[in-house]
């Protein structure tokens, strides 16, 4: 009985294999690295302290800068031509923000800030351009996005400074908080615009841009703003529509490169 589960779990593996192909004219997979960053004026991206830059404002998450990520996809052509494209990919990243305040001569205020997620994307892209030479091709495209935050912490607390107090004290205190908010699961949409070229045979290079709402679906007011974890919440008026921007470079393998 078990040679016969092999037998069929094998037969199904082929024909899935061959119904693939003939239902796509070519796969390729990428594999890249991307940045990220988090736009508007969510106060995700204002300063943790309230005391910043000159002016007063509610706790924000910190979260101003370009952030490093992977990100790994296989793109399905529909098509002869590689006109048509079905993407499907997977994407990490991980943003961190450090602020650090003074406190008179001998100590300071700080808050660490850590947000990591993983996004799963399915996606249409149309070329709409080919050039005579290396198959460079432009496209753009839609894609649906799945984003998972498995990770969202602060970090804050006070810290004293011994080797610069004077001599004659004994003064020394250091305190710290952490927090962590649950993970939460948003619906986002994106857009993409990007190129591709042969670099070798069966082996492309690619960079494109993106630019969409992280959390479309699934917002939750009751937990503030996504990104934001600075206490008390009720700075937060809710959860809003968060922009951003993600930029990527990737390799790309193809297994029946006929252009």
């Amino acid at each position: 009985m078990k040679k016969i589960h092999i037998i069929i779990f094998v037969s199904l593996l082929t024909y899935n294999f061959a119904y693939s192909n003939a239902l796509f004219k070519d796969i390729g997979v990428n594999v890249g690295f991307n940045t990220f960053r988090l736009i508007g004026e969510n106060p995700s991206i204002q300063p943790m302290f309230p005391y910043q830059g000159g002016k007063i404002n509610y706790p924000g998450g910190g979260l101003n800068y370009i952030e490093p990520g992977c990100d790994i996809s296989a793109v399905l052509f529909l098509d002869t031509n590689n006109i048509h494209r079905l993407i499907v990919g997977a994407e990490y990243i991980g943003m961190n923000a450090k602020e650090v305040v003074s406190v008179g001569s001998y100590a300071y205020y700080y808050k660490y800030h850590s947000v990591n997620f993983i996004s799963g994307y399915l996606g249409y892209h149309f070329s709409f351009y080919k050039a005579p030479w290396q198959n460079v091709r432009l496209y753009s495209g839609v894609e649906l996005m799945f984003n998972n935050i498995i990770q969202n912490r602060l970090t804050d607390g006070l810290k004293g400074l011994p080797h610069i107090l004077p001599p004659d004290t004994n003064l020394f205190y250091e305190s710290e908080r952490i927090y962590n908010k649950p993970n939460a699961f948003r619906l986002g949409s994106r857009i993409r615009v990007g190129f591709e070229g042969r670099v070798a045979e069966n082996i492309y290079i690619g960079a494109s841009g993106t630019l969409g709402f992280y959390n479309v679906l699934g917002r939750d007011d009751s937990t503030g703003e996504l990104f934001n974890l600075n206490y008390p919440i009720i700075f937060d008026k809710g959860e809003a529509l968060q922009p951003f921007f993600n930029f990527l470079i990737s390799f790309q393998y193809r297994f029946n490169d006929r252009e």
